[in-house]
């Protein structure tokens, strides 16, 4: 990782904070940890069918910036 790029390993601190669970509950989102060998995070998961909430992330940047979201998600919709 370059002195450039941020690396956002932290989905369960999206909002809103109730569209986010521990443990699997119908329409909610589900965080689950996780490790490489390079670092730690906690990553996000819904079935489809659960429809969850739409979740925002604040990314405190304050320049340009390429994103790049991996997803299994057939759609996925970036809003600014």
């Amino acid at each position: 990782m370059s002195a450039k790029e941020i690396l956002i390993t932290d989905f369960g601190r999206c909002r809103p904070a109730s569209g986010i669970r521990e443990l699997p509950e119908r329409g909610k989102w589900v965080v689950y940890p996780y490790e490489t060998p390079e670092f730690t995070g906690r990553m996000i998961t819904a079935a489809a069918f659960e429809n969850p909430p739409d979740l925002t992330l604040d990314l405190n940047a304050r320049d340009l910036f390429d994103i790049y979201i991996v997803s299994v998600a057939e759609k996925i919709s970036i809003k600014n």
